[in-house]
């Protein structure tokens, strides 16, 4: 008997593309004031975001954020936000926009994502030096300073001391 032959394997298929005549694809342009530059890379306090998109042949938008469903939409299209849940010290968002033309045909969506950060650093392990000595070092661990977009102060007796990490 001639030994099992492997079952045909489907050729690969292409990237999904918009059907012909589609509009392009949107460019976005992301503000937290309507004036300045929401980053991609640094995080952010602020509740709000505008995004701004156009695009060629666009009869109309769509957005979406995060994972939900695209809802018609213009531009300019302003978010409120929620702060942060007590539980997360950060959140990443994405925002999402296509274009349609007159016939419906949607655009590939164009999408930003940023990082918002309401809730401040946690400090632990902070201990008064073990003796009355006129100067001490004190050490103290910050949680998720890298994302906080701050700087540190300290206080001795509440007036501002010099104080590095």
């Amino acid at each position: 008997t001639a030994p099992p032959t492997a079952p045909p394997t489907a050729p690969p298929t292409a990237p999904p593309t918009a059907p012909p005549g589609a509009p392009q694809a949107p460019s976005l342009t992301a503000t937290t004031d309507g004036t300045s530059p929401l980053s991609a890379t640094t995080p952010t306090k602020a509740l709000s975001a505008t995004f701004t998109f156009t695009s060629a042949g666009a009869a109309s938008y769509a957005s979406a954020l995060d994972d939900g469903a695209f809802e018609a939409c213009t531009s300019p299209k302003t978010l409120s936000l929620a702060a942060n849940s007590p539980s997360e010290t950060h959140h990443v968002y994405t925002f999402k926009a296509k274009a349609l033309n007159s016939a419906g045909a949607a655009s590939s969506p164009a999408s930003f994502s940023w990082t918002v950060d309401t809730k401040p650093p946690q400090i632990s392990n902070l201990a008064p030096p073990a003796s009355s000595a006129a100067s001490a070092t004190i050490n103290f661990y910050v949680s998720d300073y890298s994302l906080s977009g701050g700087s540190l102060q300290c206080q001795h007796n509440g007036s501002p001391t010099g104080c590095t990490l």
